[in-house]
């Protein structure tokens, strides 16, 4: 991300002549020039002399340059410039009422195929555009081409309550082994509602045997649709549901990509019969490849976006001019960036990113003791204001926080930074000043936890909290540090951005 010239009171005509000159000097051996050259992103410093004989020291920098200085103390650097993954599989149930699942091709991609061969049951079209179970036999599990290049990913349908059926169950599927084609049960993780225990469950089943991996109690109204997703990442498997978790467990059991699908019935339950006018119903199927946030800090801390990754677009106005990458934009209701790996209660740190916001709402970053989810314990959090406020907050035992004077929505980029020690307390700095800072802070509440960037939980009794604890805007340059980084280094990072 190109910055302006650091030493202001080079012109740009002196720039042009000084690069010209460089460009001489570098064939002819004349002159010096030092500095990184690592990427894409180099930043160096050049020193010639020019025809009056005077010594001119010019040096250039992108956002990520003027972070390598801080790279060993760093938790994790995200650019936050990837592209959005398009989905992999969209279905909106759009056929002829009555026709089988069997052989439909989806919006986008997604042809299905039936998984189990034995039974009569069948899912098949509603008049209303869903899909249901038919038959009277107890389970039927689908499958839905073609497979995602990696066994990270989200599958997401709305569950619509017809009306209560006793036995009925619907799920979704994925990391579908699909070399037990035969089988009534096969390999992979299903998410189902269970209409006979009112729960949403979490099951693991591997080569036909079961675990029930999680639960969460839940009683779904007749007319109502609730939006449920199963989101695989790694070892950590969720349960999601209107975008908020609610199973969330570590399993190792199954690992492969297979496939994403969806499932009526419970295998080895007891048989049951919907219609279009009874039981449960699914609608709005998506299969949507998860994203990571990319670090370069060296240390390999790859974060993992939630939720709808958003628009990552060039913004119109980007915090830095010049700067050819995208900014994460997230959607203000349930995307955020998580790092995944539990920190050990952290007690010396720095925080930073550039962002931009015309919305009085969300935590910019923030941390707490689940990665996703809504956290039981909750401190160390910058987040904008009812009022447009830029407050940062721990909780020792009763909340500490230091603000902003003024309103930082007005949908500019701004760079902010906070820093802790328990020897120096709080600061925070806004485009490169100190604009709040509370020495007497001693200590953040004790508790291992994780960095989450763009939303997270503002617990009750926090000042000024928005209605929403989910950003809306843009984020770029995100990362987190084990050290304080110095005025003069918050400095540099804001005029690196200009």
């Amino acid at each position: 991300m190109s910055g302006r010239h650091l030493a202001r009171r080079a012109a740009a005509p002196r720039l042009r002549a000084l690069a010209a000159v460089l460009a001489v000097a570098l064939v002819a051996g004349l002159g010096l020039v030092t500095g990184s050259t690592e990427g894409t992103s180099a930043a160096f410093t050049a020193s010639v002399r020019n025809t009056g004989d005077r010594l001119q020291t010019a040096t250039y920098f992108r956002c990520p340059d003027a972070w390598a200085p801080q790279r060993d103390g760093a938790v994790f650097q995200w650019p936050l410039d990837e592209k959005a993954i398009a989905q992999l599989v969209r279905d909106t149930f759009s056929d002829t009422a009555g026709a089988p699942l069997s052989g439909h091709t989806g919006d986008t991609g997604g042809t299905w195929l039936r998984h189990n061969s034995s039974g009569s049951t069948e899912v098949v079209f509603t008049g209303a555009g869903r899909v249901r179970k038919s038959g009277s036999t107890s389970f039927v599990l689908y499958r839905s081409e073609p497979a995602s290049s990696s066994p990270n990913y989200t599958v997401s349908a709305d569950v619509f309550v017809r009306s209560t059926v006793a036995a009925d169950a619907v799920g979704l599927v994925g990391r579908l082994n699909t070399g037990s084609a035969t089988s009534t049960t096969g390999t992979y993780y299903t998410a189902r509602y269970e209409q006979a225990d009112k729960r949403w469950a979490l099951w693991s089943v591997v080569d036909g045997g079961q675990t029930l991996l999680g639960t969460s109690p839940a009683t779904l109204a007749d007319g109502s649709t609730t939006r449920f997703s199963l989101d695989l990442v790694g070892s950590t498997i969720r349960v999601l549901v209107g975008g908020a978790q609610v199973i969330a467990v570590t399993d190792t059991s199954i690992t492969e990509t297979g496939r994403a699908g969806l499932a009526v019935g419970t295998p080895g339950g007891s048989a049951y019969a919907t219609s279009d006018t009874t039981g449960l119903q699914l609608d709005a199927f998506v299969v949507q490849p998860t994203q990571r946030a990319t670090d370069v800090s060296g240390h390999g801390a790859t974060g993992a976006y939630v939720g709808s990754q958003g628009t990552l677009a060039r913004p119109p106005l980007p915090s830095c001019p010049r700067d050819p990458g995208a900014a994460y934009d997230p959607d203000g209701s349930t995307s955020y960036v998580t790092y995944p790996t539990k920190q050990s209660d952290p007690q010396t740190f720095s925080m930073e990113t550039w962002f931009r916001t015309t919305r009085p709402q969300g935590v910019v970053i923030g941390f707490g003791d689940s990665a996703t989810g809504t956290s039981t314990q909750a401190d160390r959090l910058l987040y904008v204001s009812a009022e447009g406020r830029l407050i940062y907050g721990q909780r020792p035992r009763n909340v500490q926080t230091i603000r902003t004077t003024t309103s930082v929505t007005d949908g500019a980029w701004h760079h902010v930074a906070v820093t802790y020690t328990p020897k120096g307390g709080m600061t925070m700095y806004l485009d490169g000043r100190r604009v709040a800072y509370d020495a007497t802070v001693q200590s953040a509440m004790n508790y291992d936890g994780y960095w989450r960037v763009g939303a997270g939980t503002i617990p009750s009794g926090w000042p000024v909290t928005p209605d929403s604890p989910y950003f809306v805007g843009g984020l770029r340059y995100a990362a987190v540090y084990s050290v304080v980084l110095t005025e003069e280094q918050v400095r540099q990072h804001w005029e690196a951005g200009r």
